[in-house]
């Protein structure tokens, strides 16, 4: 995740560089324009790491306050609705969902990885179902795609820290 966006900010920025002059208006627009999408990628990858590895380390304090999923779900959808544009998104969020006491941030960041990546590994049109439910004193959050599922030998691997699916399906 970190090389493809590293890649391209190298290619774009030696082209830019070396033969800038020579490319149209246009091209050096859009070479600038992806070293601007791939740099803000990057960043989200690095923040996310940075994030995990604060967890790990028991760095962060937990900011618990009664919120609302809906309005995180709201959020992370908001964020990503240019990400998810290219499936079919099933949300299904009844309004009478109970307050949660959780660290939003944290959630609508879960949430967000859970829903990129299942955009980033199914097949462009392929649904994605995006639920909350209540279950017996609990809330239940989940994010469903109906790709073709992972390789057998990536079952055991697929929590596993950097761990990441070498073709998309």
């Amino acid at each position: 995740d970190l090389r493809t966006p590293l890649a391209i900010l190298v290619g774009a920025s030696s082209t830019l560089a070396e033969s800038g002059e020579r490319l149209s208006a246009e091209d050096r627009h859009a070479l600038a324009s992806s070293l601007f999408l791939q740099s803000r990628e990057l960043s989200g990858h690095v923040a996310k790491v940075l994030q995990m590895t604060r967890l790990e380390m028991g760095t962060i304090e937990l900011q618990r306050e009664w919120t609302s999923i809906n309005e995180v779900a709201g959020a992370v959808l908001r964020r990503l609705e240019e990400r998810l544009a290219t499936h079919r998104l099933i949300v299904e969020l009844p309004e009478d969902l109970p307050l949660v006491r959780v660290d939003a941030g944290l959630i609508e960041q879960a949430l967000g990885n859970l829903l990129e990546n299942a955009a980033t590994h199914t097949p462009a049109g392929t649904a994605i179902k995006f639920y909350a439910q209540r279950d017996a004193d609990k809330l239940v959050v989940s994010v469903v795609d109906y790709g073709d599922g992972l390789p057998e030998g990536d079952v055991d691997q697929v929590f596993a820290k950097f761990h990441h699916r070498s073709a998309a399906g």
